[in-house]
């Protein structure tokens, strides 16, 4: 050994200049497959972190402006969307959609808790209604003071100003305003006799007092899953109506019923809670687009989502109103179903709806069950999610598979779809292909408007990939490099020395000592040489790739209460671990900046070099047998090299 590593010192450039690019090339080998590894791992986080939704909206074609003359507050403007005919959401399974969870219109659910109150005084209508005596008649809208006779229902009311209850033998100012039928006439009201209506108490500025102004009278609102509203004779078309109450007015099957399934709906609103029906959060934009995080307990797993376990999440603001905690069972009883509730249905609670089916009878829940609460979320800026329309405040969420019934006669509202409730899951980085396929097929898209949310994954999937092909280039660059300098290395170093070996023989040397003689100092030079590469490769790797540094994070804390607790909250400006950007505990919203630790396997540290020494190991064996095959007279007889 000690020969051959004089031998090679003898020619230290040529030396110097092979040791140079043997750890060039061993580095080159680890950095493009531990770069191409690494890069992998990322794109395989990311296709698990990451959700590309498609939203879907029906917008309206026109706008409707409807001026109604009101006798007390003067000509009143509304506005009113015209759409087309309902899109039902099934036009979009066309045949070979790729859809990794199919299109869903979402309807809001009511259920009824009687137990339980909303953070928000005044949730619902709230209308005051009751039954009073005139103590004069009257023919046109004119007020007149009345006598309350029996309370069917009295509360806060509609109205801020509302604030007092109403008891029986109180007199009040009762007004028929914009309670005229289409003919422009009031039915009279005698004195002395009792008459029953919905009210809502407001200063009137004509008349200059507190009146109770007239409101909705019963009425009937259920539709079919198409969409259709179904007809009903049962209820007078005036909605505006008070009602005489004759001496048959409270018997069974009189009108007294419906007055007081009117009543309780009043009452019962303050008590009706929104439930949604999910197949998983990332269906939710409010989810999938991190814009969510769980102050208490878990989400709901995509396994107990796919079983239709029994549980529950459910807001921040309802479980704090109400003392709700991990573990609580909640009887949800789900009566009313509401589809396509736009913003001003969510951002107001105000929903315009009827306990009454077409015939005239009082829905009656279509599923009860107990629910297991196993999280409570919050938005991180409520202000945007609730305020703005996009999703109830107080709400709960529910696997849909946990509900075994049909809605289709509970439907009570029905508008054309609104995007926050209708969505789909397509592949990530499927976007522009997916959606030219979509307006192919479906010729129905468009009047409709389709959006796309896939929280960046595009932009990072396209760098990504760009690193991996980079990768793989400078992978086939070193092997072609290391081949090259391999070959180059065995021609100088044994296939040159046929002369060197050919006297090392003639001096008595064995052949096992000659192959010591040529490969030893040879293989310690590679050894050597791609040892350096590798660690070079691990440093560079390091220096490379900041995402896998640390990275330093400013923290502030703040406060998230819970189910009437105050939990200490990490808000990270700057950049936080991948795993926690893209999960719904983050206090970040959407990421822009992510770090990952990712690792490439430890044998692609080991594997090149061990390779590279390998091949300069079996080719010199072979290269210097060859020469051992040789005649020594023959080899002396040429040039010597």
């Amino acid at each position: 050994m000690r020969n051959s590593i004089k031998q090679l010192i003898r020619t230290p450039v040529k030396l110097l200049i092979f040791f140079l690019l043997l750890a060039l090339c061993t580095l080159l080998l680890v950095f493009s497959s531990c770069m191409m590894a690494e890069t992998s791992q990322r794109i395989a986080t990311i296709e698990k972190e990451f959700t590309t939704l498609g939203s879907v909206e029906q917008p309206p074609v026109a706008l409707k402006i409807n001026v109604k003359y009101n006798e007390c507050l003067g000509n009143i403007t509304k506005t009113q969307d015209i759409y087309s005919p309902v899109i039902p959401i099934n036009v979009l399974n066309y045949e070979g959609a790729d859809y990794l969870t199919p299109p869903e219109n979402r309807p809001t659910y009511f259920a009824y808790l009687p137990e339980m109150n909303h953070a928000n005084l005044g949730t619902g209508r709230g209308l005051h209604v009751f039954v009073f005596s005139p103590l004069e008649s009257r023919t046109t809208f004119d007020p007149v003071e009345a006598e309350v006779v029996k309370i069917l229902n009295t509360n806060l009311g509609y109205s801020a100003a509302d604030g007092a209850q109403l008891s029986e033998g109180e007199i009040v100012t009762v007004c028929r305003c914009g309670g005229a039928d289409e003919d422009g006439k009031f039915s009279p009201m005698e004195a002395g006799k009792q008459y029953v209506g919905a009210f809502f108490m407001s200063a009137c500025s004509v008349h200059g007092c507190a009146e109770y102004m007239l409101r909705d009278a019963p009425s009937s609102t259920q539709y079919d899953k198409n969409g259709n509203e179904l007809e009903s004779n049962i209820f007078p078309e005036n909605r505006r109506r008070v009602e005489e109450v004759d001496e048959n007015f409270w018997e069974p099957g009189g009108s007294g019923e419906a007055w007081s399934a009117w009543a309780n709906l009043q009452n019962e609103q303050e008590h009706l809670f929104c439930v949604k029906l999910i197949n998983g959060l990332q269906m939710l934009p409010l989810f999938q687009e991190h814009r969510a995080q769980m102050v208490d307990g878990r989400e709901i797993t995509p396994e107990e989502f796919e079983s239709g376990a029994r549980i529950c999440m459910v807001s921040r603001t309802l479980a704090g109103k109400n003392l709700l905690k991990v573990g609580d069972k909640i009887p949800l009883s789900l009566l009313y179903s509401l589809y396509g509730c736009n913003q001003n249905n969510y951002q107001w609670m105000d929903f315009e709806f009827s306990p009454f089916n077409a015939q005239g009878k009082t829905y009656q829940p279509f599923w009860e069950a107990d629910y297991e609460i196993v999280g409570i979320y919050d938005a991180y800026n409520p202000a945007e999610s609730y305020n703005q329309g996009e999703l109830p405040e107080e709400m709960f969420l529910v696997p849909e598979k946990s509900v075994g019934v049909s809605d289709e006669n509970n439907i009570v509202y029905f508008a054309p779809m609104y995007r926050y409730d209708s969505t789909f899951q397509i592949p990530n980085g499927t976007i522009a292909e997916f959606d030219q396929a979509l307006r192919s097929a479906v010729p129905e898209t468009g009047d409709l408007q389709i959006s796309y949310q896939d929280n960046g994954y595009s932009e990072i999937a396209e760098s990504l990939n760009s690193v991996r092909t980079s990768a793989i280039f400078l992978l086939i660059v070193g092997i072609f490099a290391t081949v090259t300098v391999i070959v180059l290395l065995l021609y100088f170093f044994v296939a040159k020395q046929k002369k060197r070996t050919a006297i090392e023989r003639s001096l008595g040397m064995t052949k096992h000592q000659c192959r010591t003689s040529l490969i030893g100092a040879l293989a310690l030079l590679t050894v050597i040489a791609s040892a350096v590469g590798s660690i070079s490769a691990s440093f560079l790797l390091t220096k490379a790739n900041p995402l896998d540094r640390p990275q330093k994070t400013n923290v502030t804390e703040s406060s998230v209460t819970g189910a009437g607790e105050e939990e200490p909250l990490l808000v990270q400006n700057g950049m936080t671990v991948f795993s926690m950007d893209f999960s719904s505990w983050s206090p970040n919203q959407v990421p822009t900046d992510y770090t990952e630790t990712v690792s490439a396997p430890f044998y692609l540290f080991v594997f090149p070099a061990f390779f590279i020494v390998f091949l300069v190991l079996i080719l010199s064996l072979f290269l210097v047998n060859r020469n051992l095959k040789i005649e020594p007279i023959y080899l002396l007889s040429g040039k010597m090299e």
